[in-house]
């Protein structure tokens, strides 16, 4: 997407050799040859330094009898005694000829001759209208009489302030397909390829931005990569209400579910108009909060099609995933996985204490047994329970604060969320960076 358009991206070269740096104008074309790049400028860029003005003068004076014309746009150029022919041929053959012919070629063959007295008096007619140019300086502004006189003025005055020159610059992608020099722009194409094959640089670059706003950028099944307002989290189903669990459940057990899909299957009916039933709107209601509390929390991933699926399992912890997901997490892990040697779970609606279990290899089973209970208690829920002998499950059910994992889960703003489980629109649903690529092995250590 930021590579189909010139206008979305920038281009930045660098010199290989610090002895030959790199000229550009502002922010144009970018080359090593300052020549090269001027040779243009001014053509480019005098509309923005200097105005051009018509004054009427006298016809030129003088007796003549035929004037030059060019054949193929019908211009006259004057008389060719007159001492301003060379200077309009010439100009002439710089702008419409030079690259199609030699200037002998040019006089040979798109110059003719043209006498009578209503050619001389046309010309004349054309030479009492002199254009002159101004600079564009409104407290003592410079007038110059021809175009010649005007570019050297550019050159002298304006075009060191345009010059930039350094070992490493940057140009907009528009320019960086109107670099002079055949190397660069071979180099920058190659870059461009490389890119649109494997568009690492680009994510990394994107990434910074991403994380300025708020937005996270994860991996999912197949390696592909995906943005979003919401940190994808896998919760472990123990620690929710039947509510919650219950739609976990279902969409570990469905993948790529649609909402619609879902509330059928939940509430028992039989098809999509039986869920405007007034019998089940109470149900629809805390189904809809359920749902936007678990896609908001990062528990289920909603996609821009609408449909729904878990996060991916960290390495080696939490929940059972798919064979396909943990195999992407185990072979590499990219943007958004959080693996390592410890898993961190946020699994309580209410207060969300992270229990980081150490998977030591003697321990390996009853870890992963009390992590699902563990992942259902408050912050402090532990404290005092010292005794390995007491059973981890009986310390949960005596504690006092255990009984509010069992209430429904409030949440405001729901009404979305409600109209979308008989619709097939998304709520805050992750694009699709469309590359199926993870980030490059020096990064798998760094998640987002």
């Amino acid at each position: 997407m930021f590579l189909e358009k010139p206008e979305r991206h920038m281009v930045r070269i660098t010199s290989g050799d610090a002895a030959h740096p790199l000229h550009q104008l502002e922010d144009g074309a970018i080359g090593f040859d300052a020549e090269i790049l001027e040779r243009g400028a001014f053509r480019a860029l005098w509309d923005r330094f200097y105005r051009e003005e018509v004054v009427e003068t006298e016809p030129p004076k003088g007796n003549y009898t035929s004037v030059a014309r060019c054949r193929a746009n019908g211009q006259i150029l004057g008389p060719t005694s007159y001492h301003g022919y060379q200077v309009a041929m010439r100009k002439l053959y710089e702008e419409r000829f030079s690259r199609r012919m030699s200037f002998l070629e040019f006089q040979r063959e798109e110059i003719e001759i043209l006498a009578g007295e209503q050619a001389v008096a046309d010309w004349k007619a054309l030479a009492s209208r002199q254009t002159v140019y101004h600079t564009k300086d409104d407290v003592a502004p410079i007038q110059f009489k021809s175009l010649e006189e005007t570019e050297a003025h550019f050159r002298k005055v304006c075009l060191p302030s345009l010059r930039k020159t350094a070992t490493t610059l940057s140009c907009s992608g528009r320019s960086s397909r109107e670099l002079p020099e055949r190397g660069l722009v071979n180099a920058a194409r190659d870059a461009f390829e490389r890119e649109l094959a494997y568009p690492a640089g680009m994510v990394h670059g994107l990434r910074a931005f991403f994380d300025e706003q708020g937005l996270q950028v994860f991996k999912h099944k197949k390696r592909v990569l995906y943005v979003s307002a919401i940190r994808p989290k896998r919760a472990v189903v123990a620690g929710f209400a039947e509510g919650p669990a219950s739609l976990l459940r279902l969409v570990e057990a469905t993948p790529r579910i649609t909402k619609r899909d879902a509330a059928i299957k939940l509430l028992g009916v039989a098809n999509a108009e039986e869920l405007e039933s007034p019998e089940i709107a109470a149900k629809k209601t805390q189904l809809a909060a359920d749902l936007y509390y678990l896609i908001h929390a990062g528990h289920i991933v909603e996609f821009a099609d609408g449909r729904l699926d878990l996060p991916l399992s960290p390495q080696g912890s939490g929940p059972r995933g798919s064979a396909e997901d943990m195999e992407d997490v185990s072979e590499e892990e990219g943007v958004g996985d959080e693996g390592g040697s410890e898993a961190v779970v946020d699994p309580a609606p209410e207060d969300t204490a992270a229990v980081v279990v150490e998977a030591a290899e003697e321990a390996v089973v009853h870890a992963a047994q009390e992590l699902e209970v563990a992942a259902a208690m408050p912050e402090g829920l532990l404290d005092g329970h010292q005794s390995p002998e007491e059973p981890l499950e009986e310390a949960v059910a005596s504690h006092p604060d255990h009984q509010h994992q069992e209430e429904p889960v409030a949440v405001e703003n729901v009404a979305p969320l409600i109209s979308s489980l008989h619709s097939e629109e998304a709520s805050p649903a992750p694009a699709n960076l469309e590359h199926e690529a993870p980030l490059p092995p020096e990064n798998q250590n760094n998640p987002a």
